[in-house]
């Protein structure tokens, strides 16, 4: 075999595993995904951090919303296939709204790792996850 042939074969083979790859090296990793041990949850700052910057990313809402019991700002973040952003706006429309809480109890962190997983799945890959469109129910 000649050197040549080695080469592009080789370069042939990278080609194929840096395009297998590439949708996981353009997504927002949590620090759940960044630990090889699948074993580190988010503090509450990478929390706010992540969410920020998927909401600043994809023109989503993501914004203080009162106060916890410890005094920090508690934030409220909202998806939106078309834009209807206000809760009560989606109700009055018939959309589904949905209300995820994590985080309120120490010790409990899947939760928040799940929903980090999810939207950022719903903001950076919406054609393998697209929001759900389904009318609420009277």
């Amino acid at each position: 075999m000649s050197l040549i042939y080695s080469l592009r074969s080789a370069a042939r083979c990278l080609l194929v595993v840096c395009w297998a790859v590439s949708p996981l090296l353009s997504q927002t990793l949590t620090p759940f995904e960044r630990d090889p041990e699948r074993n580190t949850s988010a503090t509450y700052a990478e929390t706010i951090e992540l969410y920020a910057g998927l909401a600043a990313a994809h023109a989503d809402r993501f914004q203080p919303y009162g106060a916890t019991d410890s005094g920090h700002p508690l934030h409220a973040g909202v998806l939106s296939a078309d834009g209807t952003f206000d809760p009560e706006a989606a109700r009055a429309a018939g959309k589904l709204v949905l209300l995820v809480n994590n985080g309120i109890h120490a010790g409990e962190p899947r939760g928040v790792d799940a929903t980090q997983l999810l939207v950022r799945d719903y903001l950076e890959r919406p054609a393998e996850f697209p929001l759900p469109d389904q009318r609420a129910r009277s």
